[in-house]
């Protein structure tokens, strides 16, 4: 009967049902044609195997990349908080906070320059450090801005800055290099508060 091919799925359910003899051919083909036993083919077993296995490995990749980029979200949500509050704090302070290059000119100040000294940014911005200093005082200021792109810390050194209005302002300067990924010095960075005299 021709039927009987429609529910063969494999050589070895051919097999099997020659081996039980014609009486029980039909109920061999009709169970071999059920959903759960088409599977016993080898074939089809690794077909399906591999299908799954393609599932699982897809939606781990789904899962890995998700995660990587809900990471790199929070991170970058952290740092930009992080900068805020860092940019909030030095606008905010008294104290006098600069950033100069390996040619001693100042690359940054904080707005509290304005208020101490009366320079605004754009009056101190790519201008010498000893703009800021006593005529007297500028070999020296150079000489310790040196020493300090040479890898030397200055903490509490007593100084005395040039005010826009001529007036000497007493400080107490800390400073540290600006160094690159490479370890090599790219300018100093420091802050200044107002010294003994200066209160």
């Amino acid at each position: 009967m021709s039927f009987k091919k429609i529910y063969l799925v494999s050589d070895v359910d051919r097999e099997r049902a020659i081996q039980f003899g014609d009486t029980d051919y039909h109920w061999l083909l009709i169970s071999f044609a059920s959903p759960v036993d088409r599977f016993t083919s080898p074939v089809v077993r690794r077909i399906v195997l591999w299908s799954l296995g393609m599932m699982l490995v897809l939606a781990l990749v789904c899962y890995l990349t998700a995660e990587r980029r809900v990471r790199g979200v929070l991170a970058a949500k952290r740092l930009a908080d992080s900068e805020s509050k860092y940019r909030q704090l030095v606008e905010s302070s008294k104290d006098l906070i600069w950033e100069g290059d390996t040619e001693a000119r100042f690359v940054f100040v904080n707005p509290a320059w304005e208020d101490t000294l009366g320079y605004t940014s754009d009056e101190l911005l790519g201008q010498s450090i000893t703009k800021i200093f006593p005529a007297k005082d500028r070999d020296r200021a150079i000489a310790a801005f040196n020493r300090i792109l040479a890898g030397q810390e200055i903490y509490g050194r007593e100084q005395s800055y040039l005010a826009k209005s001529g007036d000497l302002v007493h400080v107490l300067i800390n400073a540290r290099p600006v160094s690159d990924e490479n370890g090599l010095a790219v300018g100093a960075r420091g802050y200044a508060g107002k010294g003994a005299a200066g209160k």
